[in-house]
């Protein structure tokens, strides 16, 4: 890995290419799917907290990348749509299809925002708005907003992470140090919580799906309250202000 550290230090550019590419890949139709994107982008944000890359630069060439993806993907599902869906892919995930159909159908522009933000249908929103041909309106602006505000919050967690680990004072403190990387880690939890609980309005399972709602709810409730408790805990701990001023160090 010593020629992989190299670049970073010395070629920091080589790193936004690569963000842009693995936000393009991301976002994609269907090769997203297959991407660990959680994981690629908490990587990422390491190096945003590590001080190798600019956090402005970064979030820059993850949105461009988005977007790129995004919309060539439309594009894709508008012109090519008789093509797509006797793919085979698509054929095997017809399940998630139809629902994400039927959701864009009767809330195009919330299904369009959160999808982009949350769950498996990421890559998949974008080429389905253009096969159903969404207005171009319709489909770009909520997924603008959507891929300003992606990268932020899957940079998030190795942000905090690499700044957790990197500093010496907040890492004499075990305890708030898993409490701090509890917050990422729950956050995530409820957004995967809440699109598991949106998207399953739509099965035709009634007494299956309000078994499976009460318990996705009971889950989303005990996660918010724990995110809360530790929030609340983290304030009592004289190492938040080392951790604010770090944050507010690198995004300024």
């Amino acid at each position: 890995m010593h020629w992989f550290s190299y670049i970073t230090s010395k070629h920091s550019e080589y790193i936004l290419i690569f963000i842009s590419i693995i936000s393009f890949l991301e976002s994609f139709i269907i090769i997203g799917s297959f991407l660990p994107g959680m994981i690629l982008m908490s990587i990422l944000g390491t190096f945003i907290g590590s001080r190798k890359i600019n956090f402005y630069y970064a979030w820059i060439s993850s949105t461009l990348g988005c977007l790129l993806g995004d919309w060539l993907s439309y594009y894709l599902g508008f012109l090519c749509s008789n093509w797509i869906i006797r793919c085979h892919l698509f054929k095997k995930y017809n399940s998630i299809v139809v629902k994400v159909i039927y959701a864009l159908n009767k809330y195009s522009v919330l299904s369009i925002f959160f999808g982009k933000i949350l769950g498996f249908t990421r890559p998949i929103i974008p080429v389905l708005s253009g096969m159903l041909k969404v207005p171009i309106k319709t489909f770009f602006i909520p997924n603008l907003f959507a891929c300003i505000l992606w990268p932020l919050i899957y940079f998030f967690p190795g942000i905090i992470t690499s700044i957790v680990i990197n500093s010496p004072k907040i890492k004499q403190n075990t305890f708030f140090k898993w409490l701090m990387l509890s917050i990422p880690i729950l956050s995530w939890i409820i957004m995967v919580l809440l699109w598991k609980w949106w998207k399953e309005e739509f099965n035709t399972d009634r007494l299956w799906l309000y078994r499976y709602k009460n318990k996705t709810f009971f889950l989303l409730v005990i996660s918010v309250l724990l995110l809360i408790n530790n929030i609340i805990q983290l304030q009592y701990y004289p190492e938040i202000i080392i951790l604010k001023n770090l944050i507010y160090s690198i995004i300024m």
